[in-house]
Parts: C-alpha cells; structure tokens; sequence
C-alpha cells in the first residue's frame, strides 16, 4: 500500500472511468451486505441466551438471512464457474509468490486475502449452521460431542467475521488513505484511470501498453469504457 504510484501515461488518463463491477456483482454484493448484516444482527444477541419469546423470533430472521446469504454466494460461484467473466476473475484471485514482491494486478495481495478468508469463512459457516438448523440428522451423523464443537466453532466464526468485516475489510476497502471516507465501486462499478495507477499499477500497465499496441489506442482490459469524468 505503500508503494509510489506509476507515472500518469497519456493513453490512460487519470479521469478516464472503467467499469470494474458489473450489475450483477453489485447486486451480489448488496445482497451479501444485507444477509450478513442480518446474520450478524439476530446471531450474535443469543450468544447472550435471551428469552425463549425473543430468541424464537431472533432464530427466524437468522435463518431467512441464512437462505438469503447462500442463495447470493451460489449465485456468485456459479457465476464464477461457468462465465467467461467469471473465471478470469478466479483465476486473477489466485495467490502468487509474486504478489509480495511486486505490483498489483487486478487484484492486490489483501484483496486475495479477503475473498478467499470470505469464501472458506462462508463455507464453515454454512456446514455448521445447517448442523445447526437440522440437530436430527446432523446426531444421526456425528456424534453429540462433535455436534457441540459444530456449535461452538460456528459461535466463534461469527464472531471473528464481524470483527474482520468491521477492521480487516473496511479499512482496506474504504478507510485507507487515499480512499477514505469510502470507495464507490460496490455502489457504481466504476474505477478511474488515477485508481487504476495507484492501486492496480499492473493491470495499468498492461492497459497503456495494448493501447500503445492498437492504431486507435482504445482497446484494454477493461471492456466497458465509460467516458471521462
């Protein structure tokens, strides 16, 4: 985060606007916003052992955030796994011995770090609360000790998820310098070509040089050129 910024190109200028999100991951993105939050909010009071009244209705809105929240991350895997779109971005989150040593691509190292944390997060968290949700089938599987430590592992997950979200995420998301008070991508999809030197120098690299390597000096990466600011 601390590296200084490649030098402006004129092919590339600083106010030129890409869209970095499309409308479905945006959408995808709200819905994980709002099942999480929802998730995080009527979880984490019954680990205070509430009432049978409140904690009856607080189980409920758990498990509608729940079905909310595995529907978007279905949407967003199988997205991932049977578009075109979809798997040039997992291939690009793929950690590498190079991201330590050299500039970012499309995707910095604590990028990485953050979506794969949120993807195996978000599988502990589905196998134990299913476990949780159905205690019948789950004891005719594994028996009442590893069904407490099911239980226990997915009070501690959520937990440290909310603690990650609310320090790891946010501060490299939205509250780091140069970004604070928040970035727009999840709200517009749109980066411009300042963000793309500052944060992603690789992937500015590659986009000069095709535009340095085409006659009309357009074309790049990006396939979606929305104008300058």
């Amino acid at each position: 985060m601390t590296r200084p910024p490649a030098l402006p190109d004129p092919l590339v200028p600083d106010g030129e606007v890409f869209e970095r999100m499309d409308r479905a991951e945006r959408l995808q993105h709200f819905l994980v916003i709002l099942s999480f939050t929802a998730l995080a909010a009527s979880g984490l009071p019954l680990l205070a052992h509430p009432s049978a009244a409140a904690a009856a209705r607080l189980v409920a809105v758990h498990h509608a955030s729940a079905a909310l929240f595995i529907v978007a991350l279905a949407w967003h895997v199988l997205r991932a796994l049977l578009t075109v779109r979809g798997r040039a971005h997992l291939r690009e989150r793929v950690p590498r011995a190079r991201d330590l040593r050299g500039p970012a691509g499309r995707y910095r190292p604590v990028d990485k770090a953050d979506y794969w944390g949120f993807i195996f997060g978000s599988a502990v968290m589905i196998v134990t609360g299913i476990s949780m949700a159905a205690p019948g089938p789950a004891l005719e599987l594994v028996s009442p000790a590893v069904f407490r430590a099911l239980v226990a592992v997915h009070a501690g997950e959520a937990v440290l998820a909310v603690a990650v979200v609310l320090t790891w995420h946010a501060y490299a998301a939205h509250l780091r310098p140069g970004v604070f008070p928040m970035s727009r991508v999840w709200l517009d999809g749109r980066v411009t070509g300042a963000e793309l030197r500052r944060d992603h120098p690789l992937e500015y690299r590659a986009l000069v040089e095709s535009r340095r390597a085409t006659a009309d000096g357009t074309a790049g990466p990006e396939k979606s050129i929305i104008g300058t600011e």
